[in-house]
């Protein structure tokens, strides 16, 4: 429950159709294509807005101060960003609900807000945490821009399913002579957060050849770092997605999986968070 007496939070995260989700109004069951879900999210999320960050590994976010009512947008009531993060102010206006949505495979999605009406979404992943793909294109880490705009110290936030999520050694990177990944991972952590020890975080593979990283563990201590207060961050879905195929995608897992033909986006995890006002129907 946020401030005043008629709202609350609606939010969650959703993967396969048989795959849910955190507390909320509802427990929708939405189609594995992006395109299909984003299609169903619509009249779930009736008579709101829905905001989707394009997960494009830019690190920009969007940052929005106030609400984008239904007869000022167009494509069905959706409104795209370039970026991986929304940051929605004054998100509590009555009879406007704006639903912010962060679309995930394999890497972490992030969903929270602040007593004051501020809520965020990001999508968090080695590039756009630590640059470890294009550096030419990396602005720094995405939560020290984001904790720019939301105090960290009172937030709260709720980690959703990746790879490597809880505490497995799915998320594992090459180590060879011939091919230092783990290496290359490790160093930009080290040059992104100077003074965060992530050898905790790092053990032996499947096999000689790996390191596997500790995702969803490092994530958590990263966020701890970032002065985020441990009793309010939400982990129980901090899970990982190719442990729990029945019910999360994994692109790692099913990168041939067919792409929605509109969109050409692999299936797709989701997480989201709105506002949900009590004199109105509940999704």
């Amino acid at each position: 429950m946020l401030p005043g007496n008629k709202l609350e939070i609606q939010y969650g995260f959703i993967g396969k159709p048989i795959g849910w989700t955190e507390p909320g109004p509802g427990n929708p069951s939405l189609d594995p294509a992006h395109g299909t879900k984003i299609k169903k999210l619509l009249p779930i999320t009736e008579p709101g807005v829905v905001l989707v960050p394009g997960s494009d590994h830019t690190g920009i976010i969007a940052f929005i101060e106030r609400q984008f009512p239904v007869n000022e947008l167009v494509d069905h009531r959706l409104r795209y960003w370039s970026g991986d993060s929304v940051v929605l102010k004054n998100a509590f206006s009555e009879g406007v609900i704006n639903f912010l949505t962060v679309r995930v495979r394999d890497c972490v999605p992030i969903i929270g807000g602040t007593s004051d009406g501020t809520l965020f979404t990001a999508h968090l992943s080695n590039q756009t945490l630590f640059g470890y793909g294009d550096q030419t294109k990396f602005r720094g880490s995405i939560l020290k821009d984001l904790f720019h705009l939301v105090d960290s110290s009172k937030c709260w936030l709720s980690i959703g399913p990746s790879a490597g999520g809880g505490g497995c050694k799915c998320y594992e990177y090459t180590e060879t002579k011939g091919q230092l990944d783990a290496s290359r991972l490790k160093n930009r952590i080290n040059s992104e957060y100077p003074d965060f020890d992530v050898d905790p975080f790092i053990t032996n593979g499947s096999n000689e050849s790996k390191k596997a990283f500790l995702w969803g563990k490092l994530i958590h201590a990263i966020l701890l770092y970032h002065e985020v207060d441990a009793k309010n961050i939400n982990t129980s879905h901090n899970i990982c997605t190719i442990c729990n195929l029945d019910d999360w995608y994994s692109d790692r897992v099913m990168r041939d999986y067919p792409k929605d033909p509109a969109t050409q986006i692999g299936a797709s995890n989701f997480g989201y968070i709105a506002p949900y006002f009590k004199n109105q129907r509940a999704p």
